[in-house]
């Protein structure tokens, strides 16, 4: 898909719009991209002579393409992004309301953050920080984190 595309599924628009493209690669792997210009305004003071990519837009552009890997899984999603842009693109009280689809909304966010602990060590805590998990187990973690909605507590860190 192509930005075009990606903006008939999610509300971003530039300059806020941040996945160019998604596509599946050979083996089925989902993949976002988003290409960093020369003077995107978060660059800009971040910092002068020196300018490096925030925390919290990286956190973005990954929350953005996850939402495009996760179109599937969440029935009615696309049904939800608001015509002419702005407001939530999706109504969180259905999913409080429907735990099945919650679930299932926690199931595909702990697949991506396992994928990443491919390439980097995680840390987890379910506790309020008061105890830690360095790279769990992946069943173990898929499970404690669909159950997350009673718990109503996680932190994960990599390293």
């Amino acid at each position: 898909m192509n930005r075009e595309e990606i903006q008939k599924h999610i509300p971003h628009r530039p300059p806020m719009l941040l996945v160019d493209e998604v596509f599946l690669d050979e083996d089925g792997t989902a993949q976002g991209k988003y290409r960093i210009r020369e003077n995107e305004f978060f660059t800009q003071g971040h910092f002068p002579g020196n300018p490096i990519v925030p925390g919290v837009i990286l956190c973005e552009i990954m929350a953005q393409s996850c939402t495009m890997l996760m179109l599937d899984d969440i029935p009615g999603l696309i049904a939800q992004v608001p015509t002419g842009g702005g407001g939530q693109y999706f109504a969180a009280d259905k999913y409080f309301r429907r735990p099945d689809r919650l679930q299932a909304l926690y199931r595909r966010f702990a697949e991506i953050l396992l994928r990443l602990n491919c390439y980097d060590d995680m840390t987890v805590s379910f506790d309020g920080c008061e105890h830690w998990e360095r790279n769990p187990d992946p069943e173990a973690f898929a499970d404690r984190l669909a159950v997350l909605p009673q718990t109503g507590f996680f932190r994960a860190v990599f390293e």
